[in-house]
């Protein structure tokens, strides 16, 4: 080691010491009496030990620790809070987990070591008598110390899951609701780099109550529920880690720290988790956590508010998730996160939802920021998904698709797993799409966006898609996702006054009239026998077209004209659909307006043109196909 390498060493220790029994005390307070920023000590610390800084710290306390248990008349509980470990619990998986014994065990290991020189020497006998009376006699006052030890209940031995629970915003500003969101979404992030860990995603819990009835429910063995509550600069944070077999407590922690630590106490929180489930992390997944905890923290508060706005879907939220996303990027240039955001945007903005970018526009945006996100964080999921995204719906590359999504679906969030069970369906690949979202279901019952009512129409099970709609419509666990599909299940069972009002619900829901909306309305009208209100919504979405070509209104246009029995319209406009690239473009053979169309040579041409995979066409049509 050089000589710069172990002053560094050097002066970290005296600050180290200096703080040990603060339990506050870490990476950012470490950093900022060094004088450096956490990226720079850390790459400064790695290329002498070979180790991150958080584990710097936690090893010295525990070396300390191991000392004091040895030299001084002290449980391991005293000496937990000495060294800054807050919880007794915490510190002796640490300390179990480092030297391979318990901290009970320090003195007697220390005995064992003396007795063992001691027979090395000539008196032997005499010595090993004298080492085995002391062995004893430090067993004797080990167990005597250990009994004296706090004992918090264990998570039951069962499979390593968790949910992390919205945290609670207590700030006076309903505006700072946007940190207790990050702060779920960070903790989550992290847990889910750890590969022996199993994390799901809280949109999961809808109107659940109890912590039994969720682990029951998810049938996960924990939970992590939080506050937090900001106040000027400062915020307080409380945490606590339960068993939901018997909602006894594992661990908790409270912290009271200025907003900048934020990033800190994140990563914090998601290590303690990991060693009170005694979840080992590997040395990969350890840096990755080190590393996204380094970003600028004004820079990460900027990120978590986009992804607070960008949460809403709605047009005005992407507007301001756009803004504060490229805040964040202006200020760190490294901060992954905000990269993917952007990207994120760009491609909502093309979608049916978004209708304000036209696709290559909006992927020609996207790939830049992909790219930036992938230089900076390979290791973030997302950039799969983002790309498993564009190549279904802008590539429209199928097997390419289906590849990426099942390289991500283990970590993904739900809306990605729900985007892949439309993608079996985009191939008419039913039992498999209901197979997969059965599981799914069982993770994720009150997830938003649910294909229940797809896959009830599409497997014919009428019964099940009406009990779903009823059960969502009374429990109060309706989203805006929901009324689209009502409608679409009401309209294809030929139920037209039913889908006409749950149409109606999401326009007004969402504030927006969408192009896909308006086409399932004119569908319905059609089918009923409005022609003159189909006719009206078909020239509104060609007044639209006139404008501009987001949102994929030939296709809507389409739409509408095979509901009115205008089959070579519809197939003129699917036309213009394709050449622009407009992303409703992959449910051309799942569409049942558009079965009509199914086995006319020219239809059969474009499926070929659009390239769907032999097996999703030609498909046999449902028998309750109105």
């Amino acid at each position: 080691m050089t000589d710069s390498g172990q002053s560094l060493l050097d002066k970290l220790e005296v600050h180290i010491t200096a703080n040990l029994e603060n339990e506050q005390f870490g990476v950012e307070q470490l950093a900022d009496m060094m004088g450096m920023n956490r990226s720079h000590l850390h790459r400064k610390l790695h290329k002498v030990k070979g180790k991150s800084i958080s584990r710097f710290i936690r090893e010295f306390r525990l070396e300390k620790a191991r000392e004091m248990l040895i030299e001084k008349e002290m449980t391991a509980s005293e000496v937990s809070h000495a060294v800054g470990f807050g919880s007794p619990s915490y510190f002796n998986k640490c300390f179990t987990e480092y030297f391979g014994y318990s901290p009970g065990k320090a003195r007697l290991k220390v005995g064992q070591e003396i007795t063992g020189k001691a027979e090395s020497s000539n008196n032997k006998s005499l010595l090993w008598v004298g080492g085995l009376a002391a062995t004893i006699l430090l067993g004797f006052l080990i167990f005597s110390q250990d009994k004296k030890e706090v004992v918090i209940a264990e998570p039951a031995p069962k499979e390593k899951s968790i949910i992390v629970l919205p945290f609670k915003n207590l700030s006076s500003d309903e505006e700072n609701q946007y940190l207790a969101d990050g702060m779920v979404e960070a903790i989550s992030r992290h847990l889910s780099s750890i590969e022996s860990l199993e994390i799901i995603n809280s949109t999961a819990i809808g109107p659940m109550n109890s912590i039994k009835e969720i682990g029951k429910t998810l049938n996960i063995s924990t939970v992590l529920q939080g506050s937090i509550q900001k106040q000027d600069s400062i915020i307080r944070i409380e945490v606590k880690l339960v068993n939901t077999s018997d909602e006894s407590q594992i661990w908790a922690e409270h912290y009271d720290r200025k907003l900048k630590d934020i990033l800190t106490i994140n990563s914090n929180i998601a290590q303690h988790v990991a060693l009170a489930l005694q979840t080992t992390l590997t040395s990969k997944e350890e840096a990755i956590i080190e590393k996204r905890s380094s970003y600028n923290p004004i820079a990460y508060d900027y990120y978590m508010q986009g992804e607070y706005h960008f949460s809403q879907l709605t047009p005005a939220g992407q507007v301001e998730a756009l803004k504060f996303y490229k805040k964040a990027m202006k200020i760190d240039s490294t901060l992954a996160l905000a990269y993917n955001g952007i990207a994120g945007t760009y491609l909502w903005k093309a979608s049916s939802f978004g209708h304000e970018l036209e696709p290559e526009e909006a992927v020609e945006k996207a790939k830049y920021y992909i790219e930036r996100a992938r230089h900076y964080d390979p290791d973030i999921w997302e950039i799969n998904a983002q790309e498993a995204y564009i190549s279904l719906y802008i590539d429209w590359d199928f097997e390419k698709s289906e590849k990426l999504f099942l390289a991500c679906l283990d970590k993904s969030t739900p809306i990605y797993q729900v985007i892949y069970v439309n993608f079996l369906m985009y191939e008419h690949r039913y039992q498999e799409a209901l197979k997969y979202y059965t599981t799914f279901t069982k993770r994720f019952p009150y997830f938003p966006n649910s294909a229940i009512p797809w896959l009830s129409y599409y497997s014919g099970d009428y019964e099940k898609g009406t009990e779903f709609i009823d059960s969502r419509a009374n429990s109060g666990a309706i989203s805006l996702f929901n009324y689209g599909a009502f409608g679409f299940f009401y309209l294809n069972y030929g139920e037209y006054d039913k889908a006409i009002n749950w149409l109606e619900k999401e326009e007004e829901m969402y504030g927006v009239r969408l192009p896909r909306t308006i086409s399932l309305l004119g569908a319905a009208y059609a089918k009923k026998g409005d022609i003159q209100k189909a006719v009206t919504l078909q020239n509104e979405l060609k007044e639209l077209k006139s404008k501009n070509s987001a949102g994929s209104l030939a296709w809507s246009i389409a739409i509408i004209s095979c509901a009115l029995g205008e089959k070579d319209e519809a197939l003129k406009w699917i036309k213009t659909a394709i050449e622009e690239h407009e992303q409703e473009i992959v449910w051309l053979v799942s569409e049942p307006q558009l079965y009509p169309l199914h086995g006319m040579p020219e239809f059969d041409a474009l499926v070929k043109q659009v390239g769907f995979r032999e097996h999703a066409y030609p498909v046999e049509l449902p028998a309750h196909f109105q």
